[in-house]
């Protein structure tokens, strides 16, 4: 008898490719963002980095935590986000949906907005 994969019943790795690629054209917007140094994405993991100027890419300074305050701002959104201190990680599960894109990387934005609007 063979066993069921989930990984193959429910074509997970195709999925992750597919749902990468929507995050990242999700999060387009922020790419120009006055406040957001850079975004990288590996798979389904993205980093968006905070900066006070991007023209010389100027961190904020560490005290004001600006990735925990934009992580913080995402649960308004019902999304948890990691800081790592002016970097927001973004790992949805592999598992996720189109729907559940949309829904982080508005929480995403939402969150860049509210830390960095002073």
């Amino acid at each position: 008898m063979a066993t069921l994969n989930l990984f193959d019943t429910e074509n997970t790795l195709e999925n992750v490719g597919q749902r990468g690629a929507q995050l990242e054209s999700c999060l387009l917007p922020l790419a120009s963002h006055p406040q957001v140094g850079s975004i990288r994405r590996r798979g389904l993991m993205v980093a968006v980095e905070l900066v006070a100027n991007r023209a010389n890419r100027t961190p904020y300074p560490w005290p004001e935590r600006r990735g925990w305050r934009a992580c913080k701002a995402a649960l308004d959104r019902h999304v948890w986000l990691r800081p790592l201190g002016n970097v927001i990680v973004v790992m949805p599960p592999l598992c996720c949906r189109g729907e559940h894109i949309e829904q982080i990387a508005d929480a995403v934005i939402h969150g860049v907005h509210c830390a960095t609007t002073d």
